[in-house]
C-alpha cells in the first residue's frame, strides 16, 4: 500500500541493533486518523508514526491505493531487483483486515492465532520446516506461501 503508485510511506532510520534476538514488528495503516495513520511497532512499542504528506505534481494530497504493480507480497528481496535484498528471520507473520491500537498491538504481541479471528486475513507459523515449500498454507485456509531464493529453516525459540 502507498500514496502512489510504486510508492510506499517508510521511515528513513536505523532499525534497532539487537541483532541475533527475535522481534516483534508491527506495521499498523489507518487513513481515518488525522495524523499519524502510519505506525510501526517494534516489540510492543511505537517505533515510528508518518503522517501521509506525498501530493502529486498539482499539490493534491494521495490517498492510499493497493500496488497494482505486484500483487504478491516479498519479503527480504524487491521481485524486480534481485540485488536489493537482506537477511532475517520470519517467525509469524500476521495480516489484518483493519487497524490495531497500541494495547492491541501488545496484546496480539504474545498470542497466537486459529485462523477465525473476526478481521484476519492471512497467518502464517514458520515455526517449523515446511512439508512444500512451493505451497504453505496459511491458517485461514484462504492463502498460500511460497519460498523461494536462498533459504534456511531454523528451529524458532520462544
Amino acid at each position: 500500500m502507498g500514496p502512489q503508485e510504486g510508492r510506499v510511506l517508510e521511515e528513513g532510520r536505523a532499525y534497532p541493533d539487537n541483532f541475533g534476538k527475535w522481534n516483534h514488528i508491527v506495521t499498523v495503516w489507518d487513513n481515518t486518523l488525522s495524523e499519524g495513520q502510519l505506525k510501526m511497532y517494534v516489540n510492543g512499542e511505537l517505533f515510528f508514526s508518518k503522517t501521509n504528506d506525498v501530493k502529486n505534481d498539482a499539490g493534491v494530497l494521495q490517498n492510499y491505493m493497493p500496488n497494482t504493480r505486484n500483487q504478491n507480497m516479498w519479503a527480504f528481496q524487491e521481485p524486480t531487483d534481485n540485488s536489493r535484498c537482506m537477511t532475517g528471520f520470519i517467525k509469524k507473520f500476521r495480516m489484518w483486515s483493519t487497524a490495531k491500537s497500541a494495547d492491541e498491538v501488545k496484546t496480539l504481541m504474545n498470542s497466537d492465532v486459529t485462523g477465525i479471528e473476526s478481521g484476519l486475513v492471512c497467518a502464517w507459523d514458520f515455526t517449523s520446516v515446511a512439508e512444500d515449500v512451493t505451497n504453505i498454507p496459511d491458517k485461514t485456509g484462504k492463502h498460500a506461501a511460497k519460498i523461494v531464493g536462498n533459504y534456511k529453516w531454523f528451529k524458532a525459540g520462544n
